[in-house]
């Protein structure tokens, strides 16, 4: 979650007098519906496929490697939630299979794009 995210949401809720209920519930819920928002714009042609986010408390979509012991850990809308390097903002996190674990940033999360395939 940004910090800039996290300061508008705490002066929102700190603003508001404790005994007035009703109008913290407001700053509050938006402060959820915010949190949870796709980390970076995802949409396919007229598609909005920001519901296929997963937030830090959720597992990754994940791939493993039927001929090897790769697993990528994808999220789509935004980085990987998984121990890939953050300051990378990977789009997919690759965890080498080796022991200890070893895992590779691949990509950039920020520059994700979706189209039709091409061969």
């Amino acid at each position: 979650i940004p910090m800039a995210l996290l300061c508008v949401c705490y002066a929102a809720v700190s603003s508001v007098l404790p005994s007035m209920c009703l109008r913290l519930l407001i700053p509050l819920l938006s402060c959820v519906l915010l949190c949870a928002a796709a980390q970076y714009p995802c949409t396919y042609k007229d598609y909005d496929l920001s519901g296929m986010y997963r937030t830090p408390d959720q597992d990754d979509y994940s791939w493993v490697n039927p001929t090897g012991d790769d697993t990528f850990y994808i999220n789509i809308c935004g980085e990987p939630n998984d121990p890939c390097d953050p300051s990378s903002h990977a789009g997919v996190c690759e965890d080498s299979g080796a022991n200890p674990p070893v895992y590779y940033p691949c990509g950039d999360a920020s520059k994700g794009e979706f189209g039709d395939y091409r061969s």
